[in-house]
């Protein structure tokens, strides 16, 4: 692939826009000027977020860093020219989702932040306990995961997905410890904000997917490649959009605001009472399992084709697979270490949620290919775009015809390695 192309397929993501004042640049050293602000709640810093003022001359600038899946992300406001003390309008409305309107102030520099308190305690403590600061962990990644998206950062939209995917595995994992209407109603709210993400996503992987198996295809129209890569960016361009007034809305808020406190004061049963934190890891890991070996046998839809319905069954396998990789996940965050059975089972789960997922990422490909860029292409393409829709067609059929066989591999291997009960 030539380098326009890989320039093309890159964008999505990218968080470079420079837009409202904001300006994305390198982490930098702490400055004599700065001057941190938070809650009187600590609502910034316990979830490892930091908010400085600046002051150089008579100009300020705002700096807000922030961790997002491993990686330090710093931007930067300009202040207001006639108010340079002030903050701006804009960057408060971003951060509302932390504050809940609570006044945010200068404050003295901590040098440590809430992160390790809730892993520690739940390594400590029992059940009820570890569920809980499992719970207010994946809140505040909502947070942070908000944030990160209306700041543009890359892989936002992605990362918030993973952690709206994650608190939906644990709630379903969690189900017996926790009060029915309460989770069910929390979940619902998360997978409809997961599906807002959907086009965002499926568009960023489509353009980072196109050109798998091209080699084979000689010339490679370069040209062609490039203008897909560029209408999947621009589909992406407008999800990430979508996704964005979505945020400003006030449903939105209130998802965040009930998901921190339902974390903070979650809906126990008493079913939890007594547990260990081990011992409730191995139900939650079991549980999750068992949703692996459900889906798996599952009697597939007549109304589908027969393809039709082999996908479907390595999508809902794969499904399940990663919502034990994400309950695990959130298990190993906490430092809470499961029986090493279900340890193991979790990482076999990882592997092969992979491997399907190649499976329906092929699908995606091919499906895009067949709608949006059979529409867009010029006659002069046609040709090409045809050979390209052929090479992605083959790759399709090629997964889907070994996605039995993949799955009961997967099966055997959690049967050997996993107790039924």
């Amino acid at each position: 692939m030539g380098d326009r192309a890989a320039s093309a397929a890159s964008r999505c993501g990218d968080g470079s826009n420079v837009h409202d004042g904001l300006m994305s640049v390198e982490a930098s050293a702490a400055d004599p000027a700065d001057t941190p602000y938070d809650t009187a709640g600590n609502a910034l810093g316990r979830r490892s977020v930091e908010l400085v003022r600046r002051v150089q001359d008579d100009s300020a600038r705002w700096i807000i860093r922030l961790m997002l899946a491993g990686q330090h992300h710093e931007v930067t406001f300009a202040g207001l020219k006639s108010r340079p003390l002030d903050l701006p309008v804009a960057l408060s409305r971003h951060l509302v989702g932390f504050t809940g309107g609570e006044e945010l102030a200068p404050v003295r520099p901590s040098g440590s932040s809430g992160a390790a308190g809730s892993t520690s305690l739940a390594q400590r403590a029992g059940a009820p306990a570890a569920l809980s600061a499992m719970l207010r962990h994946l809140s505040d990644q909502l947070l942070v995961g908000d944030l990160a998206v209306r700041l543009e950062l890359p892989d936002a939209i992605h990362q918030l997905r993973v952690t709206c995917r994650s608190l939906r595995a644990l709630l379903k994992a969690a189900a017996p410890f926790l009060e029915r209407s309460r989770r069910r109603e929390a979940s619902q709210r998360l997978k409809t904000l997961a599906r807002v993400c959907a086009p965002a996503r499926d568009a960023e992987i489509t353009a980072q997917l196109l050109t798998m198996g091209l080699d084979s295809l000689t010339p490679v129209n370069e040209d062609l490649i490039t203008h897909l890569q560029e209408l999947a960016f621009a589909q992406y361009t407008e999800g990430s959009r979508a996704v964005r007034q979505v945020l400003q809305q006030k449903e939105h808020h209130d998802l965040l605001t009930e998901m921190s406190a339902f974390a903070l004061n979650p809906p126990l049963t008493d079913k939890v009472t007594g547990l260990t934190a081990r011992q409730l890891a191995n139900k939650l890991l079991r549980r999750s399992l068992r949703g692996v070996l459900e889906s798996a046998a599952e009697p597939p839809d007549h109304a589908l084709s027969s393809d039709e319905a082999v996908l479907q069954r390595a999508h809902n396998v794969r499904k399940a697979a990663k919502a034990v990789r994400y309950v695990a996940s959130v298990l190993h965050g906490a430092g809470i270490k499961p029986q090493k059975d279900l340890h193991r089972a979790a990482k076999t789960s990882k592997r092969y949620q992979r491997e399907l997922g190649a499976i329906i990422d092929s699908w995606v490909v091919l499906r895009w290919l067949s709608s949006t860029a059979d529409r867009q292409a010029g006659e002069g393409d046609r040709y090409d775009l045809g050979l390209i829709q052929g090479v992605a067609a083959a790759r399709y059929r090629d997964s889907l015809r070994h996605s039995g066989e993949l799955i009961d591999e997967f099966l055997s291997q959690l049967a050997d390695g996993s107790p039924a009960s």
